[in-house]
């Protein structure tokens, strides 16, 4: 939780800092808040370089991190009011401040003392930077003695993958390898990066760089103003200083962990290939990452232990300080080594379960009995082994989901931690005014007093959605608030606007309403709104053409009803990724220019007509669902041709005619269709016009006669699903399942439903 609270008070710090015009600050509250945000912005890399150190400490920049960001909102929060008669005086804050700030600086000066300067690598890994030693190679022999050959055989550069599944030991025999006294004198410059799911070139690079840094530090006894020791932020010139540090030497190069080719593709251009004998070295759970990056080169299959090497890693890991294994635990002690099936991280968690419990030949038969169970017994162990290796930026994560019941079952009661508070009945229940955020799953609750809402000052989730009673209107003054989910019968006050860090807001109907709530302007003077979702009827304000709005933020924007798509609403919304809405105008909005929107949802009525001179979709779309509107057939070629869409759902006579007929080119990306409600009679189509369709589902197509026998040819597809269509049509399905399953093709189901119309 470190490092979230510490990125969280970065985030708080350049929001006073940075926004002039909102927080009247004075000269020295601007020094001591500039002062922590730079101790921050030293911590954080620190946290993920030197995790074993940080470990230790974790706890108390917690804490700190805390204090500093409820110090800092409390003075955004009585900005905000004009009032600093309510809790801490300006003097207190100030106090304060400066105490957090001497104890931050402190800790920081420390691990300034701790750097390990001298490292031979950059060393990025969690898992890596704490090992401090090579770890247990057994059942890695001969993997390491191949490792050692490939890395220092031909001349030519060569990326050598190492492949298998998690725990498997990749990284294991990677770091072995690097470590090994052969290969570090073999190459003049080596680096070990963890490159992960979450992963950043220009983090890479940099670490790269720095080993290329301590390289020439090293061979010219002083460090060098220029080349790779040159301070650089840009990427594209800390990308230019590694090809100019590698070029003419010897180099290995270590990409722990990698998921895409994506990654490989943003940094492969740096390795410059000086037919010296230079490697990289891939550590890969995917197979076709390993093989786009190798370019040919073999791959290194990662295999699982066999059973005498389970129990001797094991025994390595369980007997320490050359203690040897009581012959009368050997035997049970085997069959507990078969059990974890050769994976070497599930003999090295079952190994520390085992290392708890009393080396007794009756304890060790109880978890013989069943592993898995004892493992469970133990989950508070493993679950802080997990949250050690876990990068820091995902812990908050995993303790934040760690805090639910399996399956989402909420017990009756609440939990009450720092900041999250989960509530059944009572808000004035939950005690501590820092609280951030409140989940309430309740449909009626005491929340009368307007002192108990105003008490959360620095709330930042709220989720009310099943509330269904009328909120109190303090909740729009809660100004921290960066999520609002809540359900309003009534009309949304103006007051909204008071919400000015609010980042997502949805909004439901806390009653069966007919016709539409309008939402008031202010709702578009919400500066960092990134997700706007209704669930109901309501409608959007059509702002006055002089205002400017702040929409360069907002990424989703569905539920609209009746949506009036200006040209000028559309150009102050180019970074949406998602956007659904109901509409009646005559004519078509112009979409075209929406170029990062991803999924889009159209449900027409009234007097809609697709016909219109702006009948275009961005080509970004992976998503288009399109409701009634009554598309002619003919013009659906115009959805074709987007070429990036997986998924197209038709319903509700979303087309209209008789005949759709596909041609060649079309629908390159495609995965799932599906028509609902369709007069379509004749559909003319040849399986390369679907070439990666997985999924075709027809419903309520009462008209069509068949499906046409080249979909069954379709190399890709999955499923075909049928439901309540004509019997001609189910006839055709069945004569497809029938050819497909004599040409031995398993892979394809069908599935059926009510068929008699």
């Amino acid at each position: 939780m470190a490092y979230a609270s510490l990125v969280s008070l970065q985030q708080t710090a350049h929001l006073v800092l940075d926004d002039h015009n909102k927080y009247s600050i004075s000269v020295g509250e601007r020094e001591q808040i500039t002062s922590i945000r730079e101790y921050v912005i030293f911590l954080i890399p620190f946290l993920e370089n030197y995790p074993e150190k940080a470990n230790r400490l974790e706890g108390k920049i917690r804490d700190l991190a805390y204090e500093a960001e409820d110090l800092i909102e409390y003075f955004m929060w009585n900005q905000f009011q004009m009032d600093w008669s309510v809790g801490l005086s300006r003097v207190e804050f100030e106090g304060r401040l400066n105490r957090v700030r001497e104890q931050i600086g402190s800790i920081t000066g420390d691990m300034t003392d701790d750097r390990l300067c001298n490292l031979p690598a950059a060393i990025s890994s969690s898992r890596v930077a704490a090992s401090g030693k090579n770890a247990v190679v057994i059942g890695l022999d001969e993997d390491l003695l191949a490792m050692k050959d490939r890395l220092c055989g031909s001349s030519k550069l060569e990326v050598i993958p190492l492949i298998g599944m998690g725990g498997i030991g990749k990284t294991t025999l990677a770091l072995n390898a690097y470590n090994d006294s052969l290969i570090m004198g073999y190459f003049h410059i080596r680096a070990f990066v963890q490159i992960s799911q979450d992963y950043s070139t220009k983090d890479f690079l940099s670490k790269v760089l720095a080993s290329i840094t301590l390289f020439e530090e090293q061979m010219f006894g002083e460090k060098k103003e220029s080349g790779a020791a040159k301070n650089v932020c840009n990427e594209s010139e800390i990308a230019q200083n590694v090809y100019q540090g590698l070029k003419g030497r010897r180099y290995l190069i270590v990409m722990d962990d990698i998921w895409s080719t994506r990654a490989w593709d943003a940094v492969k251009y740096v390795f410059p290939d000086d037919n010296n004998g230079s490697r990289i070295m891939l550590t890969t759970r995917d197979s076709d990452v390993a093989s786009y990056a190798s370019s040919g080169s073999p791959l290194h299959q990662m295999k699982f232990m066999d059973e005498n090497q389970s129990w001797d890693l094991l025994k390595q890991k369980v007997f320490t300080n050359r203690q040897d294994c009581p012959p009368e635990l050997e035997y049970i002690g085997k069959a507990i080594a078969r059990s974890c099936r050769g994976l070497p991280l599930a003999v090295v968690l079952v190994a520390g379960i085992l290392s708890a419990e009393v080396k007794t030949q009756i304890s060790w038969e109880k978890i013989a009995k069943n592993v898995n169970s004892v493992v469970d017994g133990k989950v508070d162990d493993i679950l802080s082994l997990s949250y050690t290796l876990l990068p820091h930026q995902l812990r908050s994560c995993f303790l934040f989901m760690a805090g639910y019941p399996d399956k989402y079952v909420l017990p009756n009661g609440r939990k009450d931690v720092r900041r999250i508070s989960i509530v059944h009945s009572r808000f004035d229940e939950i005690r501590r005014p820092t609280i951030h955020t409140i989940l309430c799953f309740a449909k009626s609750l005491d929340c009368s007093s307007p002192a108990v809402v105003v008490s959360f000052r620095l709330l930042r989730v709220l989720d009310v959605m099943l509330y269904r009673d009328c909120l109190p209107p303090q909740v729009f003054e809660l100004f921290h608030l960066r999520y609002l989910a809540l359900s309003f019968s009534d009309k949304i006050p103006t007051a909204i606007s008071n919400l000015q860090n609010l980042q997502t807001l949805i909004i439901g109907s806390g009653k069966r309403i007919f016709k539409p709530h309008h939402l008031p302007l202010e709702i578009w003077r919400l500066p960092h709104l990134r997700h706007l979702i209704f669930v109901g009827l309501y409608t959007l304000p059509i702002p006055a053409d002089r205002q400017t709005l702040p929409l360069d933020k907002l990424h989703t924007l569905m539920g609209i009803s009746d949506f009036v798509c200006t040209e000028r609403i559309l150009e102050m919304m180019t970074n949406l990724k998602k956007l659904g809405f109901s509409t009646r105008v005559p004519s078509f909005p112009n979409l075209a220019n929406l170029h990062q929107l991803e999924k889009l949802k159209i449900r027409a009525s009234g007097s809609f007509s697709w016909q219109g001179p702006h009948l275009a979709f961005p080509k970004t779309l992976k998503k288009l669902t399109l409701v009634g509107g009554r598309l002619p057939w003919k013009d659906m070629s115009i959805v074709g041709l987007l070429p990036n869409l997986q998924v197209l759902k038709l319903k509700a006579f979303a087309c209209d005619g008789d005949t759709w007929e596909t041609s060649y080119g079309e629908f390159p990306q495609l995965k799932f269709l599906l028509i609902e409600g369709s007069n379509l009679e004749h559909w003319v189509t040849e399986k390369d016009h679907f070439p990666r369709l997985e999924r075709l589902v027809l419903h309520q197509c009462w008209f069509l006669q068949e499906i046409p026998d080249s979909i069954g040819e379709i190399s890709t597809l999955e499923l075909i699903e049928v439901g309540y269509v004509r019997s001609s049509l189910m006839e055709s399905v069945r004569k497809i399942q029938e050819d497909q399953q004599s040409y031995g093709n398993d892979a394809l189901h069908f599935r059926y439903f009510n068929a008699d119309y």
